[in-house]
Parts: C-alpha cells; structure tokens; sequence
C-alpha cells in the first residue's frame, strides 16, 4: 500500500489483482464479467473499475 492506499494493476483480460507495496504480497483478485477499459483508486481506496459497458466500485476489506 502507498500512503494507505493499494497498489492495483488490471490485466489484458477481465481480471484486476490488487497488492501491498510494502510486503508484496498480493492482497486481492477480482474478475469482472467483461474486459477491463478503465482502472484507478479513489481517495477513499475504493477501486473504480470500467468493464464493457460498465463501471463497478469495489471495496477491499483489509
């Protein structure tokens, strides 16, 4: 995590894996119905992901 915040990539499928910077381990992984177009982190470390035609906030729970 940066500054409290996860670190998250999205793959070139429909697959979003999200990390702790600091342990390096991987903390979450979540696979959405349809390709991923979009992918970012909000302040509040929600993670707002563009799929399809869609958009989803998913929370990770420490």
């Amino acid at each position: 995590m940066l500054d409290g915040r996860p670190v998250v990539v999205a793959g070139g499928d429909r697959t979003v894996w999200m990390w702790n910077a600091g342990t390096g381990r991987q903390i979450g992984t979540y696979t959405l119905a349809s390709r991923i177009k979009a992918l970012t982190v909000a302040p509040d470390g929600r993670i707002v992901v563009g799929f399809g035609a869609d958009i989803a906030v998913l929370t990770h729970r420490h």
